[in-house]
C-alpha cells in the first residue's frame, strides 16, 4: 500500500466506520492536525537531515549582542522546523606538507608514515570547535569560525513516503488514528446522545475513548521498545 495522505486518511475514517458513521472532522483538519501535532511528538523517531551553509553572511550580531562574533542564524526555509544539529562540517586550515614528486620518483614509505603520524600529531594540538544548538534556527559557537562551513541539521519530516515501511504500518498509522480518535472523543463527550428525524442516536464516545488509549497503550510499549540511536560506554 502507498504511503501518502490518500491512503492513510482512508485508513483512519474506515476505522472510525466512515461513511457508516458521521464524522466531525475533515480530510483537511485531520492532515492538519497530524502535520502540526502527531509528526513533531514523533519527531526523534521521524526526521529529515537536510544541509545548510554557514557563511558570514549568516553572523547575527544583533538579536544577542552577548554572544558577540559568534551566533549565526541557520538559513533554513521558514516552513521547516529545526529539530536539532547534528553535526558541523568545518572549512579548516588543512595541515599540510607538500611532497616534491615526480612521475618517476620513488617515495620511501617510511617517509609518508612519518609524516602521517605528524599530521595527527599537530592535528591533536588544533582547538576543538564546540557549538550549541538554540531553537528555533540559531547556532552558537565556542570559538570564531575561521571559514564557511556546513551545518547538517535534523529537520521534522517533510513527506510520509520516506517513513520507513515497517514504522509506518506498525506504529505511524496507528498514532495517527489514536489522536484523531481523541479529537472525535473530545467533540462527541460534550454530548450522549443526539436526536435525528430516526430517533435519538447513541453517540456511544465512551467506548470509543477507551479504545483510542488502548492503541496509544500499545504504542507506547512499542515505542520504548526501540533501542536508542547512540550509546554511551562508562568506563570506570
Amino acid at each position: 500500500m502507498a504511503q501518502n495522505w490518500n491512503s492513510l486518511l482512508s485508513y483512519i475514517k474506515l476505522k472510525l466506520g466512515v461513511p457508516t458513521n458521521m464524522l466531525e472532522l475533515t480530510d483537511d483538519d485531520i492532515i492538519k492536525y497530524i502535520k502540526e501535532n502527531t509528526i513533531p511528538e514523533l519527531s526523534q523517531y521521524l526526521y529529515e537531515t537536510q544541509l545548510f551553509p554557514l557563511t558570514s553572511q549568516n553572523l547575527d550580531t544583533t538579536s544577542n549582542p552577548l554572544y558577540g562574533k559568534n551566533y549565526y542564524t541557520i538559513p533554513a526555509p521558514p516552513d521547516v522546523e529545526i529539530i536539532d544539529v547534528y553535526k558541523v562540517y568545518l572549512n579548516n586550515n588543512t595541515i599540510s606538507i607538500g611532497l616534491l614528486t615526480t612521475g618517476f620518483l620513488t617515495i620511501d614509505p617510511r617517509d609518508i608514515t612519518m609524516q602521517n603520524e605528524l599530521l595527527t600529531m599537530m592535528t591533536s594540538l588544533q582547538t576543538v570547535q564546540t557549538y550549541k544548538y538554540i531553537r528555533p534556527n540559531k547556532i552558537l559557537f565556542e570559538q570564531p569560525l575561521t571559514g564557511d562551513c556546513i551545518v547538517e541539521a535534523r529537520i521534522v519530516l517533510q513527506n510520509i513516503a520516506q517513513i520507513p515501511s515497517d514504522f509506518y504500518h506498525d506504529i505511524f498509522k496507528e498514532k495517527c488514528l489514536a489522536d484523531i480518535i481523541s479529537l472525535v472523543v473530545s467533540q462527541r463527550s460534550k454530548y450522549e446522545s443526539l436526536s435525528t428525524p430516526f430517533g435519538q442516536l447513541n453517540l456511544n464516545w465512551q467506548y470509543l475513548d477507551q479504545y483510542g488509549k488502548e492503541i496509544l497503550s500499545e504504542i507506547n510499549s512499542k515505542l520504548d521498545a526501540i533501542p536508542p540511536e547512540y550509546y554511551i560506554e562508562w568506563i570506570d
